[in-house]
């Protein structure tokens, strides 16, 4: 059989799994795409496009993927065995109402578009009662998402798993509906997180610095409410960076006094909702309650049910997105976005959070309470490669080291090079 020409594989967007592609002995190009082991024995179905112009043969080849899916869908299955009509449909139908009544309208969304986009084409053409049919098609998607992510179409580890994981509960839904009989074998993922490095106080002066200066230059309030809200993820740490931050409203935020330090009033922001709790209660640096919220009050004249950061604005979710992208844009004009090859957006603020708070407490435990997240996280996601951190378990794993200050002073002089020779 002739050999693929890999320098003219080229996957078509919106078109899950369908490539066009060239034999190392044709002018003509192919296209092939994933139909199910029910469907063809190997899982593939191909075609010569007869046609050596790449826009031809990408039109050709979406024409045949459409008309085959649609003489498939018109067929009907053995008893009316469909995935998604059966599972799929009525599994989305009941996760819209519960991310609605969340107010995570959001969520749901991401969920259907994974399953739309990706998932579907893989499942839909498969008996859900035929277990190794059903097993061999979630490989073949996992096979195929592994792909996309060499080739660098932003997909990851963890994207993977949360693949698995939403077919793994359409397949638990089914069973509990009576429908499959036996769950697939689907593979699991241990979650890799992906480095965020944080920003350094220095890199985040520059970042406001150039904010303040956007503001100055076109006087537009979304700058100057931008300046406020990085300054306020520096400060506060306990929600992530979505739209549970942007969406505070005056309405959750209340002053409280310190008897102790009464010039400086401790501003409490009570978050509801968020990934890991229903409800969570967080305090901000006081450096951003005196020098950013009360000047805020006074400019837009906030009222109870106002929204603290860009009060104004009715579309919340678009409003994020230009948030998200002011920020990168801000970062990487300062050549601060990229550090160690691994890119900062602003979610790496919540890491620089993590990082200050552990070198002035040095408690882990307080720090993942005022993360809103589990210790071995905080650990691992966010002081994975903090320098406090790291001198703690050194001197954990090495006491005699450090058990009298004269005691170090003589192990370094006189016994270093001799214990260390006669250990390793």
């Amino acid at each position: 059989m002739p050999k693929i020409n890999k320098e003219t594989i080229f996957s078509l967007n919106k078109f899950p799994t369908l490539k066009i592609f060239k034999y190392g002995n044709s002018k003509n190009y192919y296209c092939v795409f994933y139909v199910g082991t029910n469907i063809k024995k190997s899982g593939n179905i191909e075609k010569s496009l007869k046609t050596e112009n790449i826009k031809e043969a990408e039109k050709k080849a979406k024409d045949f993927y459409k008309t085959f899916w649609k003489n498939i869908n018109e067929r009907p299955l053995e008893k009316d065995v469909s995935f998604d009509k059966s599972i799929a449909k009525p599994f989305f139908e009941l996760r819209k109402k519960k991310y609605s009544r969340k107010g995570k309208d959001e969520y749901y969304l991401k969920e259907f578009n994974r399953y739309h986009n990706y998932i579907k084409p893989f499942l839909e053409p498969v008996n859900y009662n035929e277990t190794d049919f059903l097993t061999s098609a979630i490989e073949d998607l996992v096979v195929d998402l592994k792909k996309r992510k060499v080739n660098n179409e932003h997909i990851k580890d963890t994207t993977i798993s949360k693949y698995t994981n939403l077919i793994s509960l359409m397949c638990k839904f089914g069973q509990r509906k009576g429908l499959v009989k036996a769950l697939p074998d689907i593979p699991t993922f241990s979650r890799i997180n992906e480095e965020r490095p944080p920003y350094f106080p220095a890199e985040l002066r520059k970042i406001s610095c150039k904010i303040i200066e956007e503001y100055k230059k076109t006087e537009d309030n979304f700058w100057y409410d931008l300046n406020d809200y990085v300054n306020f993820l520096r400060s506060f740490g306990t929600g992530r960076t979505g739209l549970n931050n942007v969406n505070i409203k005056i309405s959750q935020c209340k002053v409280i006094n310190d008897l102790d330090n009464p010039e400086q009033p401790i501003l409490k922001i009570t978050l509801f909702n968020t990934k890991n709790k229903p409800k969570v209660i967080g305090t901000v640096h006081n450096y951003w309650t005196n020098n950013h919220y009360f000047q805020r009050l006074n400019k837009y004249n906030l009222k109870y049910d106002d929204y603290l950061f860009f009060p104004k604005t009715t579309d919340r979710k678009s409003l994020y997105e230009k948030i998200r992208k002011s920020f990168v844009r801000i970062s990487s004009e300062l050549g601060l976005y990229v550090f160690n090859g691994h890119t900062r957006p602003l979610y790496s603020i919540r890491h620089s959070v993590a990082d200050k708070r552990y070198k002035e407490t040095g408690n882990i435990h307080l720090v993942a309470e005022h993360l809103n997240t589990s210790m071995p996280i905080a650990k691992s996601n966010y002081l994975g490669d903090n320098d406090s951190l790291t001198i703690q378990k050194h001197k954990q794993m090495f006491p005699e080291l450090y058990s009298n200050k004269s005691k170090v002073e003589n192990y370094k002089k006189t016994n270093f090079q001799r214990n260390f020779n006669e250990e390793f």
